[in-house]
């Protein structure tokens, strides 16, 4: 609903934010996050020139993966978060990691992350 859409909005200013310091200060920083077409929004906007990657995966796909770590979603939320990202925002790159191993998403991630 409008508080969780704003709650992506705080949260990309916030994250933005820190992330500008971080760089400022000469490090190079990722950033792990939901995002959707209006928090992208707000990433373009505070971080010129980011670069974002959309991990996709089918919902049984990500189904599958969450029964290996703790998931504090109940399975409703779980589906209307996967279908709000079954198009994805416009990211840079999109990574299919559907059949691919963490350490393959890591590799692809790398190797697009430094030919930009």
């Amino acid at each position: 609903g409008s508080d969780g859409e704003e709650q992506f909005l705080l949260s990309a200013r916030n994250v933005s934010a820190l992330a500008r310091n971080f760089r400022d200060a000469a490090f190079d920083v990722a950033v792990a996050d939901f995002v959707t077409a209006s928090s992208l929004e707000v990433y373009r906007r505070e971080l010129p020139g980011c670069f974002v990657v959309h991990l996709q995966v089918s919902l049984a796909g990500a189904q599958e993966r969450a029964t290996t770590r703790p998931v504090y979603l109940t399975d409703h939320e779980f589906v209307v978060l996967h279908d709000m990202i079954a198009t994805p925002p416009a990211a840079d790159l999109v990574i299919d990691t559907e059949r691919m191993s963490l350490e393959d998403q890591l590799r692809e991630i790398r190797n697009s992350w430094h030919s930009t």
